[in-house]
């Protein structure tokens, strides 16, 4: 937690002490972050626009990544699909036959493919496993 946030500090070569006194931000804030007791995606707007200006660099330099499919869901080829939160990342799942089966994990997902993710590739997915299932039933 916190890695690109951690990595952007250490690169400063300066304590938090110090930090927090050039950037206005309180210590106790900057130490929480560092200690990771706090996740940076949950700390303030305001932090953040600090934290970014002092070091020189966007939110996403800092912030940890974030996945924005989470209950994006549709139904297509009678399939209805849902991506679902996962321990570390997100999953692809479809209902088929009142079971909930899952047909693809990602661990990260680059946020300019959002477009992708949310449509096409569980489109795909879903051509995939109705092909298979056709096939595997064919054969019985």
């Amino acid at each position: 937690m916190n890695d690109n946030f951690n990595h952007m500090i250490k690169e400063t070569g300066k304590s938090i002490y110090k930090i927090s006194q050039e950037s206005g931000i309180p210590y106790t804030t900057l130490n929480e972050l560092v200690n990771e007791k706090k996740n940076i995606n949950y700390t303030s707007a305001e932090t953040v626009y600090k934290l970014c200006l002092y070091l020189k660099c966007d939110m996403s330099d800092i912030l940890n990544d974030v996945i924005f499919l989470e209950n994006g869901k549709g139904n297509y080829l009678g399939y209805h699909y849902q991506w679902k939160k996962a321990d570390q990342g997100i999953e692809l799942h479809i209902t088929d036959n009142n079971k909930d089966l899952t047909l693809l994990t990602l661990k990260t997902m680059c946020t300019d493919l959002y477009d992708c993710y949310m449509k096409q590739v569980p489109e795909m997915m879903i051509e995939n496993y109705d092909e298979e299932k056709r096939e595997w039933e064919g054969l019985l």
